[in-house]
């Protein structure tokens, strides 16, 4: 089987917000604890791939996983009304990425790649709505939107003391045909990120 989600899965976590799931109670439109200036902190990342091709009638799957915290993390976030503003947001990581091949449910072999990478410093802005009293439901592009992933919608927040944490999760299924090959691929990321009110 092509190894076509080995190589996508890192760029799928690059986003700095992913998604969340939207329910249509606005009951909280106040957005006064979110607003002032944030240092960013970083984000957790965990993400897994699943792609599955039917080769006549032999079924192969391959399952990446991956998982890494950010380091040299720069820049600040500025939240007024329903704007987010990032300026010099910047991070790098080192993502250690496990393959693993199976025919017909049976292990094959797996393989560990190590990616360094690094994001320069980046300007963004972004504009949200409130979901409930928890949830911020983006309504253009996420702050950050790098990589060749789902489009970023939205997070779960929570504030406690000057630490605002927003968590993140992405499901997307897709089917990918490849010179005639049909690859059924199943993807998760979660992401957490932190940020520091100045």
């Amino acid at each position: 089987m092509k190894k076509s989600s080995s190589t996508t899965v890192w760029a799928f976590v690059l986003l700095f917000f992913c998604g969340c799931t939207k329910d249509n109670n606005i009951s909280n439109p106040n957005t006064a604890e979110l607003s002032g200036n944030w240092n960013f902190l970083g984000f957790q990342a965990e993400t897994s791939s699943t792609a599955t091709d039917d080769e006549s009638g032999d079924i192969f799957t391959d399952v990446t996983t991956s998982a890494y915290t950010t380091i040299e993390n720069g820049g600040t976030v500025n939240i007024s009304g329903f704007t987010m503003t990032g300026n010099g947001i910047t991070y790098g990581a080192v993502d250690t990425t496990l393959l693993m091949e199976y025919e017909n449910n049976v292990f094959q072999d797996s393989m560990t790649t190590t990616l360094n990478f690094s994001i320069p410093p980046t300007n963004s802005v972004s504009t949200f709505e409130l979901i409930g009293s928890d949830s911020i439901h983006f309504t253009s592009q996420g702050l950050i939107a790098t990589g060749s992933g789902p489009a970023s919608t939205g997070a779960k927040y929570s504030i406690s003391g000057n630490i605002l944490t927003m968590t993140s999760n992405v499901v997307v299924d897709k089917i990918i045909d490849t010179l005639g090959e049909t690859i059924h691929q199943h993807e998760t990321a979660k992401v957490v990120t932190t940020l520091q009110k100045q």
